[in-house]
């Protein structure tokens, strides 16, 4: 199990930029949810963690066509803040 797991870790892997990458994600992804209701980052959290239509439903207590629609503005906020959405994912 430790062997396997030493080949996934690189060897330049420090505890410190793994803390400091996933803070960063999370300024940036607050940066991008600031224009968005909370439905829409709710959702995008949701979808990011590969959660169905149909369980984001029941989760958050809204139809599957308001995740659908959610999901939708949601990316839309995405794309016209582009320099923002290609930051995060590139990390």
């Amino acid at each position: 199990s430790s062997a396997v797991l030493a080949d996934v870790i690189e060897d330049d892997f420090s505890i410190e930029n793994f803390i400091e990458t996933k803070e960063f994600k999370k300024s940036v992804y607050e940066k991008i949810c600031d224009n968005m209701s909370t439905l829409e980052s709710d959702v995008l959290k949701l979808y990011m963690k590969e959660y169905s239509y149909k369980e984001m439903s029941e989760i958050l207590s809204v139809t599957p066509k308001q995740v659908e629609n959610a999901l939708q503005r949601g990316r839309k906020k995405i794309k016209t803040n582009k320099e923002l959405g290609d930051l995060y994912f590139s990390y």
